[in-house]
């Protein structure tokens, strides 16, 4: 069973015989069966207090954990248009996503995130490492590439492209 979530929390294992001490916070519901095995695996690795889970948050809460946030990962193997990396660009957060995630060719082209191929923790660990070191750039390149995403912008193509605005 592919559980990304799995992913994370092996490359942030990964991340600490490279020195960097890594936090991992998995925002978001989930049963409490999943919950169980996932703290089991965190405990497994030694992790416990720098791996959390925090149940689904949104308005200010949202806001708040992406400021202090310095990297988002999706390391997803099936996952649609994917609105959390777009409000991650617009929080200029750059992104860690697999080439599965829809909006991958989105941050490729505009270098706002790190997109890696193979669904496993060493590929996300070296493309957390690629994203660690091309941060100021890739930051730089969110702040470029917000305006594509934001709501107010984006809604202005959608009646462009329907024709509704003359």
């Amino acid at each position: 069973l592919f559980r990304p979530i799995d992913l994370a929390i092996e490359s942030v294992s990964q991340l600490s015989k490279f020195g960097i001490n890594a936090r991992l916070i998995n925002a978001g519901s989930g049963d409490k069966q999943l919950k169980n095995e996932l703290e089991k695996k965190v405990n497994y690795f030694g992790l416990g207090e720098v791996v959390k889970f925090v149940s689904w948050v949104s308005g200010e809460e949202k806001k708040i954990l992406f400021r202090k946030s310095d990297l988002f990962l999706l390391p997803s193997e099936n996952e649609n248009f994917a609105i959390a990396v777009a409000e991650s660009v617009c929080h200029e957060l750059p992104v860690v996503i697999s080439d599965k995630v829809a909006i991958s060719e989105l941050v490729r082209k505009n270098n706002c995130g790190v997109v890696f191929s193979e669904l496993n923790a060493n590929s996300l660990t070296s493309a957390i490492l690629e994203a660690i070191n091309d941060y100021e750039v890739l930051l730089i390149n969110c702040r470029k590439t917000k305006n594509l995403l934001l709501w107010d912008n984006v809604i202005l193509r959608w009646y462009a492209a329907l024709d509704l605005i003359k």
